[in-house]
């Protein structure tokens, strides 16, 4: 039963120490960032976003993966673990950063909900299904969401993973995405 609850939650998890240390490690993540973890899983990016960022918000709904992280991170200082569904968590009013592996069966609302809060991070890597980072970067076909956004984030697919880095492997093409937020933005003020 639990095997089929985490498929329904599309849980794809990395295993490699040495491939994630080097993407978090590539991130603009500092020692002075808030950092948000959407679903910590295991807690392999976990391990490494807390020696990286100031403090890291790990957002998970899987009882037991919660259970085990509050267990693997009890001596961390700079980490809190929320049991919680994400798409009702209440993000951080402050600035912060986002990388996370999220599940592909909630990715675009995951995105809408970052991307089109009154809050969005300044920064946000999240493995996605190639396919719809290819379409929320747009470089060859522009698309409602890419006119809408684009003037206010960058967006880059930063890295393409192999299907053999996730456990179990996924079915399909899974990218690094990122956007960050503009510093500039557009001032329509009236003649």
């Amino acid at each position: 039963m639990y095997k089929l609850q985490r498929k329904l939650l599309s849980q794809n998890f990395l295993y490699s120490r040495k491939l994630v240390s080097k993407l978090v490690g590539s991130s603009s993540i500092a020692k002075n960032d808030l950092c948000l973890e959407i679903g910590p899983g295991k807690g392999i990016i976990t391990q490494q976003l807390v020696k990286q960022a100031g403090r890291v918000i790990a957002i998970e709904l899987d009882s037991q993966l919660f259970a085990q992280l509050k267990t693997n991170f009890r001596y961390v200082d700079n980490l809190a673990v929320y049991h919680q569904n994400f798409l009702n968590f209440q993000l951080p009013k402050t600035t912060y950063k986002v990388f996370a592996n999220i599940p592909f069966a909630i990715e675009g609302q995951i995105i809408r909900k970052l991307i089109d809060n009154s809050n969005p991070p300044d920064d946000c890597y999240l493995v996605l299904n190639k396919q719809l980072a290819n379409r929320l970067v747009a470089n060859f076909k522009e698309n409602l969401f890419s006119i809408i956004h684009k003037p206010f984030f960058g967006f880059e697919i930063c890295y393409q993973f192999k299907k053999t880095d996730f456990a179990p492997m996924t079915s399909v093409d899974t990218v690094l995405f990122r956007f960050t937020k503009k510093t500039k933005s557009f001032n329509f003020q009236s003649e």
